[in-house]
């Protein structure tokens, strides 16, 4: 178990900002239920993760010119087997409160439950993305359980319209089962 000097050391993020996010349950692995959710998709092969922002810039923009009725907070979901630096296979989600007519690479579709997830919030940009999964996969070890479907990360609050990437939130959620 690290010191949470040593802890900030690593994440690179101050002792004082790690225990106010543990007062306030981010960054601490739990367990739960993931209900289905009906989603507007865009599933592409893109050339790296960082070319995510795009992506949503992409569906952002048809959602806006066909006037989807949509909420403003979003899924990525990871479909390669092992973690590529390019030519990954991203799906990226928006819950919609009505299944409409799928349009090119648009497509809706329900967004599978996931009866038993490993998740954990992280606060601010994607860059704390692999820090948050670094600790989520320790506490999944820790506690008995293995891999058991797609990673997907849930933009709580997405930047965009007037948020700043270091006010938005991100859950990831990682299928699990008991060893």
């Amino acid at each position: 178990m690290f010191k949470i000097g040593e802890f900030s050391r690593l994440v690179r993020v101050s002792a004082r900002m790690l225990r106010h996010y543990d007062k306030c349950g981010l960054l601490r692995p739990a367990e739960k239920e993931i209900p289905a959710i009906n989603v507007l998709s865009l599933r592409e092969v893109v050339g790296k993760f960082e070319d995510e922002p795009a992506q949503w810039d992409k569906m952002w923009a048809f959602i806006k010119q066909n006037g989807i009725d949509c909420k403003r907070t979003g899924y990525s979901v990871y479909h390669d087997d092992e973690y590529k630096d390019e030519d990954v296979d991203m799906e990226i989600a928006v819950p919609v409160s009505v299944l409409g007519e799928n349009k090119h690479d648009f497509v809706y579709k329900e967004l599978q439950a996931i009866p038993l997830a490993a998740t954990i919030q992280f606060p601010g940009p994607y860059d704390n993305y692999n820090k948050a999964m670094e600790k989520l996969a320790v506490w999944i070890e820790q506690n008995g359980y293995e891999f058991a479907g797609l990673i997907r990360g849930h933009g709580i609050v997405m930047p965009g319209d007037g948020v700043a990437f270091e006010d938005s939130l991100t859950e990831l959620q990682v299928p699990v089962r008991k060893v």
